[in-house]
C-alpha cells in the first residue's frame, strides 16, 4: 500500500522522467532556479524530492542522524512523504529559519503536512493563531488520503473572471469554500474577479434576514385576509389584497443579497464587501473580500 501511495503522489507531483540522478540535478540547476521555471521543472523537482525521500527514509530506518538543515529542506518540499519525514524528524523548532519553514508548511496542499506543521508551531508557543490560525479549516480526509494533496478549484467553477494575483490558501479552504489572499486592495481584487457587479456591505447582508422576517409576517397577514375575502365572495377586497401582496414583494424583488452568507472572520469588519458571482441559475456562488491586518493581506472567500 505504501509503494502504491508513493507512485500516486509522484504522478500528481509532476510525473516521472527517465533520467539519471546527475542529469536531473544538472537540468534543474539550469532550468528551474534564479526566477526560471520551465515546463519540465515540476517533474524535475519531483525526481529530486523522491530521490531525497529515499535517502532520508533509509537513514531514518537505520536510525542515523540527519542534519537539521537537510530536514528543514525536506519540510519545505512539495512531495508529501518528504515533507512529512522532514517535519517529523525536526521534532521541534529551534531557529527563526525553522520557524519560517514550518509556517510555510502550514499551507501545504497535503492535509497531513498542514496538521503536522500546525502542531509544531503550537508546541513552539507560536503566535500563528492570531494570523493563520483564525483561518484554519480542518480537513475531512482520513487514512492514506491525508497525504494526497487537495485540488485547487478552477476559476470557472468559482464564478471568477480571473485568479491572477490571487494565492489559493489550502489551510483555510474546504470543499465548497475557497480562500485566497492577495496584495491587491479589496476594491481592486473585487474589480478584477467580478467587474461591473454590485457589491454589498456586511450590514446589508445582515439586514436581509430581517427583511425576510418582516415580509413573511406581512404575507401571513395578507393570506389570512385573502381567505376571509374569498369566504365572503368579496372580489373587490381580493383585488386590493392582491395589490398589497405585489407591493410587499417589491421590497425583495431584485435583492441579490438573498442567500448570501456572512463570513465569521469578517463579522467585525464593517469594510468587508460581498458580491454574488452566479447569474441566478444553478448553485449560488458568492465572494466576500476584506483586509486582514494580522496577515497583512486582502482575503477573498468564495463559497460555491
Amino acid at each position: 500500500m505504501h509503494e502504491m501511495l508513493i507512485a500516486i503522489l509522484m504522478i500528481i507531483g509532476g510525473g516521472r522522467l527517465d533520467l539519471p540522478p546527475a542529469e536531473v540535478q544538472q537540468r534543474f540547476a539550469q532550468e528551474c532556479v534564479d526566477g526560471k521555471w520551465g515546463e519540465s521543472c515540476p517533474a524535475l523537482r519531483t525526481e529530486l524530492e523522491v530521490e531525497l525521500y529515499g535517502e532520508l527514509r533509509t537513514l531514518a530506518l537505520s536510525r542515523e542522524s540527519i542534519p537539521r538543515e537537510v530536514l528543514l529542506a525536506a519540510a519545505r518540499a512539495k512531495f508529501p512523504p518528504l515533507a512529512e519525514i522532514g517535519l517529523r524528524r525536526l521534532e521541534s523548532i529551534q531557529s527563526p529559519a525553522e520557524r519560517d519553514g514550518v509556517a510555510a508548511a502550514v499551507d501545504h496542499p497535503s492535509p497531513a503536512i498542514r496538521t503536522r506543521a500546525r502542531r509544531l508551531l503550537e508546541a513552539h508557543g507560536d503566535v500563528w493563531a492570531k494570523s493563520l490560525g483564525r483561518w484554519w479549516a480542518e480537513s475531512n480526509a482520513d487514512g492514506w488520503d491525508v497525504l494526497l494533496p487537495d485540488q485547487v478549484p478552477m476559476a470557472a467553477q468559482l464564478g471568477l473572471v480571473s485568479v491572477d494575483k490571487l494565492r489559493y490558501r489550502f489551510f483555510a479552504s474546504t470543499p465548497g469554500r475557497a480562500v485566497f489572499t492577495t496584495a491587491l486592495a479589496p476594491e481592486a481584487a473585487l474589480a478584477m474577479v467580478a467587474p461591473g457587479r454590485k457589491t454589498h456591505a456586511g450590514t446589508e447582508v445582515l439586514a436581509t434576514p430581517k427583511q425576510m422576517d418582516a415580509f413573511n409576517a406581512s404575507l401571513k397577514e395578507i393570506e389570512t385576509q385573502m381567505r376571509e375575502a374569498m369566504a365572503k365572495g368579496d372580489y373587490k377586497k381580493m383585488e386590493e389584497i392582491s395589490r398589497a401582496m405585489a407591493k410587499a414583494s417589491q421590497g425583495l424583488s431584485g435583492n441579490d443579497t438573498l442567500g448570501i452568507q456572512l463570513e465569521k472572520e469578517f463579522a467585525a469588519d464593517p469594510s468587508a464587501r460581498y458580491v454574488r458571482l452566479d447569474n441566478g441559475k444553478g448553485r449560488p456562488i458568492q465572494a466576500a473580500v476584506g483586509r486582514d491586518a494580522a496577515l497583512g493581506e486582502t482575503v477573498m472567500v468564495v463559497r460555491y
